[in-house]
C-alpha cells in the first residue's frame, strides 16, 4: 500500500479583535490604520500602520512579531471574526483598497472566480487534431470531453498528449 501525503496549507491566525481595536484607528476615507500607540523607535502614534508586500501586493501589518493581512485586520476589527473556510475578497478586485464598504466574506471558491479572475487567467488553446481553438482548458475538455488537468498536463510538457491529441496556448491567431 502507497501512502500518500499531502502538505496542509498553513492555518490563518486568528486575528484579535480587541488587540487590534487597542492598536490601531481606522480611516473609513481612505480604508488605511493608524497606530494608537508608540512600538520601539520606529512606530509612533498617528503613523500610518502596514507594509506593501512587493510580491503579492498586499498590505500587512505587523503586530508581536506576527505579520497579518490588512484587509483581513480591518474586516475583523470592524465587522468581527472571520468565519472559519472564509477568506476576505476585495470587491474591486484592487488589493489596496481596504475600505470596510470593499471588503466581504466569502469562500476561497467564491474569491478565486470573482469579477475578471477567469477571463485574465483563461488562455485560449489549440487542438492540433481538431484544428479548433478553445477559449480555455475547460472549454476544450468539456467539448472533447477530456480531463482538464491532462490536458493543462500536455500545454506545460508533462505529458505528449491526452484522449489521442496534443494541444498548445494560441499566442497569435492559428491556422489549421
Amino acid at each position: 500500500m502507497t501512502t500518500v501525503r499531502v502538505k496542509a496549507a498553513p492555518p490563518v491566525l486568528a486575528i484579535d479583535q480587541a488587540l487590534m481595536l487597542s492598536l490601531f484607528t481606522y480611516d473609513a476615507a481612505t480604508g488605511e490604520l493608524f497606530w494608537k500607540v508608540t512600538v520601539g523607535n520606529n512606530v509612533k502614534v498617528g503613523s500610518r500602520a502596514g507594509y506593501l508586500n512587493g510580491g503579492n501586493k498586499y498590505w500587512y501589518v505587523k503586530v508581536n512579531n506576527i505579520s497579518y493581512s490588512l484587509h483581513r485586520v480591518i474586516y475583523t476589527m470592524l465587522k468581527g471574526p472571520i468565519a472559519p473556510g472564509k477568506v476576505i475578497n476585495h470587491l474591486d478586485e484592487n488589493k489596496s483598497n481596504n475600505k470596510i464598504d470593499n471588503l466581504e466574506a466569502v469562500t476561497p471558491a467564491d474569491n478565486n472566480n470573482w469579477g475578471t479572475r477567469n477571463a485574465r487567467v483563461s488562455k485560449p488553446v489549440f487542438c492540433h487534431e481538431t484544428g479548433e481553438v478553445y477559449p480555455s482548458v475547460n472549454a476544450a475538455a468539456a467539448a472533447l470531453d477530456l480531463n482538464a488537468g491532462n490536458i493543462s498536463a500536455v500545454l506545460n510538457e508533462r505529458q505528449k498528449t491526452t484522449g489521442g491529441k496534443t494541444f498548445s496556448f494560441v499566442t497569435t491567431p492559428v491556422t489549421p
